[in-house]
């Protein structure tokens, strides 16, 4: 058997291989239809990926480590007491250093009204409910200072399913 008839076997050894998994041409047209759909769907996550990544790109440009010590600072550590807005929810928390832990979630009240506690919701579906005296709050900025490691914090988190108030 020669090199060349044996290529030449393989070949149609593939060809009629490739007629044979193509059943009907609905089926085919189907196939081909649903495979668009996830190269579509994966173009479409990747293209937002990117696009986070950029937005990512230009905080980090917009709010050096020098901001972000700035920030701390001028924060307000007693925030929670004469704080009565909603407008918390959302906000993004960080470390000192400008590190984002999260995003708060929830917010408990005390019986007159001041801020108790302050629900994280920190990456991998964890939340974790902190003292609202760990926490500074810069109202222009919207950024909300924990005093807490992230180790400390994701030490005392639970899975975000499990409804668990300290």
């Amino acid at each position: 058997m020669t090199f060349r008839s044996l290529v030449m076997g393989t070949i149609a050894i593939l060809a009629l291989g490739t007629v044979a998994s193509a059943e009907t041409p609905d089926q085919t047209y189907q196939q081909q239809l649903d495979n668009y759909h996830r190269q579509q769907q994966e173009y479409l996550y990747q293209k937002d990926r990117y696009e986070n990544r950029l937005d990512q790109y230009e905080y980090d440009r917009a709010h050096p480590a020098w901001w972000w010590r700035s920030a701390y600072f001028h924060a307000a550590p007693e925030w929670y007491v004469e704080f009565r807005g909603r407008d918390l929810i959302g906000t993004q928390v960080a470390e000192r250093d400008g590190r984002i832990v999260g995003r708060v979630g929830d917010i408990d009240r005390a019986p007159d009204g001041r801020i108790e506690q302050v629900q994280i919701l920190l990456s991998r579906d964890r939340v974790a409910w902190v003292d609202a005296s760990d926490i500074r709050y810069d109202r222009t900025d919207r950024i909300a200072f924990v005093d807490i490691g992230p180790g400390a914090l994701y030490a005392r988190s639970r899975d975000r399913s499990y409804d668990y108030r300290p």
